[in-house]
């Protein structure tokens, strides 16, 4: 199953892009040519296990808790 959506504020697409009936992935990726655009962040990633910080998403530092 894929699905995506703009959050409500229009600064990220937000796709599920693997899902499974024990796992997932969710990312919000910015829009290009939006606010978020050049944010150091880039995308942020969820799996079933909590915020994914590995590979290419965004780090730790920038979920802001």
């Amino acid at each position: 199953m894929n699905y995506a959506s703009t959050s409500p504020e229009g600064h990220y697409t937000v796709a599920i892009v693997a899902a499974s009936a024990t796992s997932y992935n969710m990312t919000a990726t910015p829009v290009t040519g939006g606010a978020q655009e050049g944010d150091a962040c880039g995308t942020f990633a969820l799996d079933e296990t909590g915020e994914d910080t590995g590979g290419t998403y965004a780090s730790g530092d920038c979920w802001g808790r």
